[in-house]
């Protein structure tokens, strides 16, 4: 009975020490990323970038699909102010999805 007892005292333990938590720094949300797209395909891809960040436009051309970085959106330096990307896309085919991913710069 003893070595139970010593089991149940050593997991409420372990369960205590597990509910321990260290708050975490405030997490930087990333900016909505406004999309348009015309009748020609040129797609117009904005956000607002803060100072301090890099930033990289990432497109699936389906769902399910790798993520790929536009070449013309990698790795962008935050202004502070509203930043413009284009991709030219096939008008024919479905339109593609993009993410926007910012790092913080060191």
């Amino acid at each position: 009975m003893s070595l139970l007892r010593a089991f149940l005292a050593g997991l409420s333990v372990m369960l205590i020490s597990a509910c321990v938590s260290t708050p975490l720094e405030e997490e930087y949300t990333p900016p909505p990323l406004m999309i348009a797209q015309n009748a020609d395909g040129e797609v117009t891809l904005a956000w607002d970038s803060d100072l301090g960040y890099m930033y990289t436009v990432f497109y699936q051309t389906t769902a399910g699909a790798e993520w790929k970085g536009l070449k013309r959106a990698f790795r962008v330096p935050g202004t502070g102010e509203r930043i413009t990307v284009y991709d030219q896309v096939n008008p024919r085919h479905p339109p593609r999805r993009y993410r926007l991913l910012p790092e913080k710069m060191e």
